[in-house]
């Protein structure tokens, strides 16, 4: 029986997948987003963390920024309806700064990262132990 050695990344990856599809399909709802971006959001920190792909990092930065968009256009209309030009700048500004933010946290966390850490150890990898 081969050994899979991209276990664990095919996990991660699988994940990422999953994550991004349901946050996308989230924003395509009326106000799903908003409701689902405390979970969504740290999520995919972790997952752009664990999957260092310039691919999944893009689409993370995209997503982030597009829900925290999404949750201050919710909360600018709460507090000013549709006052022009703070119902398309606040969210405009906050989903730029979220992105960036975003960006700047994966990039750090990614650079800092051991194999170890990314990937789990040797044993876990060749044996396909799970870790204890």
């Amino acid at each position: 029986m081969p050994i899979d050695r991209t276990a664990p990344r095919n996990k991660w990856r699988l994940a990422g997948v999953l994550l991004f599809t349901i946050a996308g399909l989230l924003l395509l709802s009326m106000g799903g987003a908003v409701l689902a971006a405390p979970v969504t959001v740290p999520l995919m920190l972790v997952v752009c963390q664990r999957h260092r792909t310039t691919t999944f990092r893009v689409a993370g930065v995209v997503l982030v920024g597009l829900t925290v968009a999404e949750v201050v256009w919710a909360l600018t209309y709460l507090q000013l309806q549709e006052a022009q030009p703070w119902i398309w700048l606040v969210p405009l500004l906050g989903g730029v700064i979220a992105a960036a933010s975003f960006m700047a946290a994966t990039k750090a966390a990614a650079a800092t990262m051991s194999p170890r850490e990314l990937y789990g150890t040797c044993e876990q990898i060749v044996c396909g132990k799970e870790p204890s």
